[in-house]
């Protein structure tokens, strides 16, 4: 559960023992105002597109969770939309329907598939392949099914973008004459629900973290001073650089300088230069490292170390289109373990994780295996440690 959505959960809980505003501010050291604008910015943004989306669509559209989202419904008296079938009942033809070489060129019209359209005649593909060049109608098909095939995601990201227009411009209106503080909230807000071009978790930073981070945007904006990424990101959790800059981006802040380019230590250094044979992929090896993927990538490139990296498998095991995460890599696998030991069942596991329990129990089963490797890889990245979990349960 992320910051935000324990702080919301929290306003919930509050108003239940019957709280008022000013009690529920002071509880959650937060004014009264701002208290307002978290509460009214989420029920605002549930109750839009309530009657539009499904539970799960509404969970990926605003970056909350299910759950958060059920609690917050419940609690605002918002009906949530109920998953249905669209299986669509067969159309009979008989007493004189549509005539089937009209029917036909409609389908090839619309972009189906010759297959499909075989099936739904009782007749060969060849021979709707054969149709559809003797009636000269083969660029329009091909036309007609780029739009089949792409225009469901066009439309999808179409959609994504105007609800996301559609919360910013809820969040603009509560904040219409704003002071830093709000500023500062508003910012953040924008940033974990400003983009939706990809259906998903919007941000992998705590909240916390990107108020700081705008906070001193904020203050040297303000006395026109030209602050750096790394003084922005000083008592944050973003490690890089070049993390601020995408964060500022993203929110249409410009940058007030170029990134500092840094040499990395000899520790550093030598960390990577152990690392290139191991037998894990990059992403694997960058989270052991607690380093973004690209800069891991970029510095074995430069180190001239490209030549020395075995050729692995993106993942250990495949679990095919299941909920969530389908790969079980190395990163996910030290997790499950580090769940296990720490009393988490596996149903509470596969729900943190966002996976399925097939991959829970395939990782325990084969804990021998794959964590012997992962304490390996470990011994070899941190020398000097005593490694004996799969899994970094001590800081650098």
């Amino acid at each position: 559960m992320s910051w935000l959505e324990d702080r919301l959960i929290k306003i919930i809980e509050l108003r239940k023992k019957g709280l008022e505003d000013l009690a529920i501010a002071d509880e959650l050291d937060l004014s009264s105002e701002m208290m307002k604008i978290y509460e009214g910015s989420a029920r605002d943004a549930i109750k839009k597109i309530s009657k539009s989306y499904s539970l799960g669509v509404m969970s990926r559209i605003v970056g909350l969770s299910a759950i958060t989202i059920e609690i917050l419904a419940s609690a605002y008296g918002i009906r949530i939309r109920k998953e249905k079938n669209k299986r669509k009942k067969s159309r009979s033809n008989k007493g004189g329907g549509v005539d089937k070489y009209n029917l036909r060129d409609r389908l090839i019209r619309r972009g189906i598939s010759p297959k499909n359209i075989a099936k739904r005649f009782g007749v060969t593909r060849q021979a709707i392949d054969n149709y559809v060049k003797r009636t000269n109608q083969s660029e329009k098909w091909r036309q007609s099914r780029y739009w089949y095939e792409n225009g469901a995601v066009m439309k999808e990201q179409q959609r994504n973008q105007i609800i996301g227009n559609l919360l910013l411009g809820l969040i603009e209106k509560k904040l219409k004459e704003a002071g830093e503080e709000e500023w500062i909230t508003r910012k953040a807000l924008e940033y974990c629900w400003g983009t939706y071009t990809n259906v998903g978790r919007n941000t992998r930073y705590n909240f916390e973290d990107l108020l700081m981070l705008f906070k001193s945007y904020y203050g040297a904006q303000k006395i026109g001073e030209k602050i750096s990424f790394r003084k922005m990101r000083q008592g944050t959790n973003i490690k890089f650089d070049s993390n601020v800059k995408a964060i500022l981006n993203r929110v249409g802040l410009e940058s007030m300088r170029p990134i500092e380019r840094h040499l990395i230590s000899k520790e550093w250094e030598e960390k990577i230069k152990n690392s290139v044979k191991i037998e894990m992929p990059c992403r694997d090896l960058a989270y052991f490292l607690d380093l973004p993927d690209h800069i891991l990538r970029r510095y074995i490139w430069d180190f001239g170390l490209v030549e020395q990296r075995p050729i692995t498998k993106i993942s250990i095991k495949n679990f095919g289109r299941e909920k969530g995460h389908a790969h079980l890599t190395h990163r996910l696998a030290s997790q499950i373990y580090e769940a296990y030991d720490a009393g988490f069942k596996h149903e509470e596991t596969a729900y943190l994780l966002d996976v399925p329990i097939r991959m829970i129990e395939y990782a325990i089963a084969n804990r021998n295996e794959t964590g012997d490797k992962i304490i390996r890889a470990l011994k070899i990245l941190c020398p000097g440690r005593k490694i004996e979990n799969p899994y970094k349960d001590f800081k650098d």
